[in-house]
């Protein structure tokens, strides 16, 4: 299933937003697994 914005989500909190910032300077993302 599929969880948007209900509270903490471990699996989108670090690398979704280093995702979305590696997007916008169009480099490769650095995953932490965080």
């Amino acid at each position: 299933a599929l969880r948007l914005n209900v509270g903490p989500n471990p699996y989108t909190s670090e690398d979704r937003a280093e995702g979305v910032r590696a997007f916008l300077e169009k480099r490769a993302p650095e995953w932490k697994n965080r």
